[in-house]
């Protein structure tokens, strides 16, 4: 155990959830308490940082521990429990000694589905395959077409108008170009749409897409291109340019032309939806106001007793496309993060956004929060002791309400030391069900749903 884990271990609580912990389980049926829906039919999957040592010493950032695939099933009202390790090239190396792989390809912020198989993502240009029924990573994702870039995003979107994913390509020079792509769900063949330039390598983490745009968040976090080419750590590869502007890019997909609105200076990760209105688009996000929020996962922050998540808040940024204007009106005052909302209303009209809830006493996600973004009133769901990790929703197959269906979210416990994944009744928002998991999971990132 590392000095760092020694006092994570001290201090107790919430920071227990950020142990490492390699162990793979396969358990068909957990004890559930309460009843899961019957109609609730295939797989909860998510990754995350889960090893948080190479060479004996304790990484930096939460971001750069090694990541473990995690899978809830559920069959007429049992659920499964499958857990194990992605054994990625940079697993093999870091662990067994294997060679160095030429890229980085542990995949523990994201998981999608392509066809029958799972793609465990971060921001790097190799992505994981997996197995999703056992979990067994299968190699790589073979993606179709040449891409020249460094670097790609892990947060895929649908493009409303092909169904495909849409993607972003960063890469560096005297300017850095910004590639827009599609992706095939059954091919995995890439096709450029559009290009963007920008005279600085600004970082982003996620994106919105419409009918007609793709809409960039361009804030004055940069790359740091002398550490990230020689593989600095997640902090090191990012700075702040002095000076630079906060702007929401907008490009035509029709034209490729581009447009920047100038916006006050703050720092978003994650879009969470954006609605074309007529000469209007409406867009909300999580925006947090300082730019040093990438900096909240460092183990030495969360070894301070005085500790605090810095906070994000749900925004809405209303764009004037006659008059290149922008103004934002916040949508609650809860603090919270790692937005969802149901898929099928993606870059349309939508009323509802479920999140991880940061606003008690114990400075870190220890509720869940549902919003009404019409009414601009939220509900919220805490259980004691309990810390959070992103709400999914599942529609209801016979759905006939935007909220009709569940909320998975896996949770841990501080007292017991073990996880649970949660199911909540999306449209009350109170809770159907819960299953404690054999062990005690660190806290992840994303995870989606997987009919299998």
């Amino acid at each position: 155990m590392t000095d760092i884990e020694k006092q994570l271990t001290k201090m107790g609580g919430w920071r227990l959830g950020f142990l490492s912990q390699a162990q793979s389980h396969s358990i068909d049926a957990l004890v559930v308490e309460g009843k899961v829906p019957k109609w609730l039919h295939g797989a909860f999957i998510s990754t995350g940082p889960a090893v948080f040592e190479s060479d004996g010493q304790h990484v930096d950032h939460w971001f750069q521990g090694l990541g473990m695939l995690k899978g809830f099933y559920f069959n007429i009202g049992q659920v499964g429990f499958k857990s194990k390790m992605l054994q990625s090239d940079t697993y093999k190396h870091q662990v067994l000694g294997e060679p160095k792989p030429p890229e980085y390809d542990d995949g523990n912020v994201t998981v999608f589905p392509f066809a029958d198989k799972g793609s465990a993502m971060t921001e790097s240009l190799v992505d994981c395959s997996f197995d999703p029924k056992s979990l067994k990573t299968t190699g790589h994702i073979a993606y179709q077409g040449e891409l020249d870039v460094h670097l790609t995003l892990a947060h895929l979107v649908v493009d409303p108008v092909s169904k495909h994913y849409v993607n972003v390509g960063i890469q560096f020079g005297p300017t850095t170009r910004y590639f827009i792509y599609t992706i095939d769900t059954v091919s995995c063949k890439q096709d450029v749409i559009a290009v963007y330039e920008s005279s600085l390598p600004f970082y982003m983490h996620s994106f919105s897409v419409t009918n007609r745009y793709i809409i960039l968040f361009q804030s004055p976090l940069v790359f740091d291109i002398e550490a990230l080419m020689s593989g600095g750590g997640f902090t090191e590869m990012l700075t702040k340019a002095e000076g630079a502007p906060t702007q929401f890019v907008l490009i035509d997909r029709e034209t490729g032309e581009s447009t920047a609105i100038l916006h006050e200076e703050s720092m978003c990760f994650h879009q969470v939806n954006a609605i074309e209105n007529g000469d209007t688009i409406v867009l909300d996000c999580c925006d947090v106001d300082r730019i040093d929020g990438y900096a909240d996962g460092l183990f030495e922050l969360l070894c301070d007793p005085d500790y605090q998540v810095i906070p994000a808040y749900l925004k809405r940024h209303t764009i004037a496309l006659r008059s290149n204007s922008i103004s934002t009106v916040q949508l609650t005052t809860s603090a919270l993060e790692f937005p969802r909302i149901n898929d099928a209303y993606a870059a349309l009209d939508y009323r509802y956004v479920y999140a991880a809830l940061t606003e008690g006493s114990h400075n870190f996600f220890d509720g869940l929060v549902k919003v009404d973004v019409e009414q601009r009133k939220d509900i919220k769901y805490y259980r004691d002791d309990c810390y959070f990790g992103e709400p999914i929703f599942v529609a209801h197959p016979d759905a006939s309400t935007e909220d009709d269906g569940v909320i998975l979210s896996l949770a841990f416990d501080a007292v017991r030391n073990r996880s649970l994944l949660v199911v909540l009744d999306a449209q009350s928002f109170t809770e159907l069900a819960y299953a404690y998991a054999p062990i005690p999971i660190p806290f992840g990132l994303h995870g989606h749903w997987f009919s299998t």
